[in-house]
């Protein structure tokens, strides 16, 4: 009973933020009771490293629980997880291996296998992966909306909506609003989709149940963009980057709204916005490729060519597959007259994409190399 006291005030000084004194106490805990093997220290501990945060303070707690508790697959499996979110993905595949040999209905390790392969851009072993989780917990409603999401990126819509109605059709998901979460993410689905109609429908429910999600209001935003309501576009992105003031996607959505009405009306209003927002996209993720595309793109309608062409080599250094990039690059050049450059761009990207290209787009292609060697 004094130990489960003290675990507990521990655990309030964690919920209460004092963090460094309920580290303090656990240790002091651990250090007087060697004899015993306490779980609630390593899950108050590690929530401890979390919340600092301390990554690898997380990583190697759970390695030390493990010695511990050798049996405890959970444990594996936690440390397995974390690894992964460390980008120690062989060393997570390792520990997920192993975990599925000891215990083939270990559905996590299926679930963290699953997301390797994916992270490696291997989609059918992820696919693999996850059908087989599904097979073990059929019921597991953030499961299928992973493999939904992979089904949507290799064609398989059809059965990702299948999927995703499902969900929808059972009432005590979608009348929970603890649920609002589940929502969000199907009609973020739906977007991706290009459901627009029914995107809208479930975004607009799980606003409802939940208006503090800035990626709900992201994806509302990116509907009423596609149904051409830029005002109620606006507001939905600014509430968004209102939410959380360093969400690169919104500003960078923001940006792309902008500039296209700046492109339709010629205000320069528009155009300063847009760069404005292209830049808070940039400085708050400074690998987003699409940003540094967009920031190009308003550059460039702005006649400063050369701070286009800088963004658009670095969109290109960040993404080498980046394919609008090469185009834009190409043109670029071409109209500043600097043929062999627009030459040499346009020949890697023949290279590279020519074959995956619709007829249309070789086309295209072909044209601007013609022109470029006139």
């Amino acid at each position: 009973i004094v130990l489960q006291n003290r675990f507990n005030a521990a655990s309030n000084l964690i919920d209460r933020g004092r963090l460094d004194l309920a580290e303090s106490e656990l240790k002091k805990i651990a250090a007087q009771n060697p004899e015993i093997k306490m779980l609630l220290y390593y899950e108050l501990m590690s929530k401890v490293y979390e919340m600092k945060p301390d990554p690898l303070g997380v990583i190697n707690l759970w390695k030390e629980a493990i010695k511990v508790f050798p049996a405890n697959n959970q444990f594996r499996i936690t440390l397995a997880f974390k690894l992964f979110q460390m980008d120690q993905a062989d060393e997570a595949e390792a520990m997920g291996l192993e975990i599925i040999k000891t215990d083939d209905k270990a559905s996590r390790g299926y679930i963290l296998l699953g997301r390797v392969e994916e992270s490696r851009g291997h989609d059918p072993k992820a696919l693999a992966y996850f059908e087989k989780a599904m097979r073990l917990e059929p019921n597991n409603v953030q499961l299928k909306l992973s493999l939904a999401r992979l089904l949507i990126k290799n064609s398989q819509q059809e059965r990702a909506w299948t999927m995703c109605q499902a969900i929808l059709d059972d009432e005590t998901i979608t009348d929970d609003p603890a649920n609002a979460d589940i929502l969000s993410k199907i009609g973020i689905l739906f977007t991706e989709m290009n459901r627009v109609e029914q995107a809208l429908q479930v975004l607009l429910n799980a606003a409802a149940m939940d208006d503090s999600n800035p990626e709900t209001w992201n994806y509302l935003g990116i509907v009423f963009y596609r149904q051409k309501d830029y005002t109620k576009a606006v507001d939905a992105y600014e509430r968004a980057v209102n939410l959380d003031p360093k969400f690169a996607s919104g500003f960078n959505n923001l940006g792309t709204l902008y500039l296209r009405r700046f492109l339709e009306h010629k205000n320069p209003e528009m155009m300063t916005k847009a760069i404005d927002s292209f830049n808070r996209a940039i400085d708050n993720d400074p690998r987003l490729t699409s940003a540094y595309n967009g920031r190009a793109s308003a550059f460039k309608f702005s006649n400063r060519v050369s701070e286009a062409i800088r963004d658009w080599k670095r969109a290109l250094e960040l993404q080498p597959d980046f394919l609008d990039v090469y185009f834009n690059l190409g043109i670029t050049y071409l109209q500043a007259g600097d043929k062999s450059e627009a030459l040499r761009i346009l020949n890697r990207c023949k290279e590279k994409f020519y074959n995956r290209l619709p007829p249309s787009e070789q086309n295209r292609l072909n044209r601007l190399i013609a022109e470029a060697t006139r």
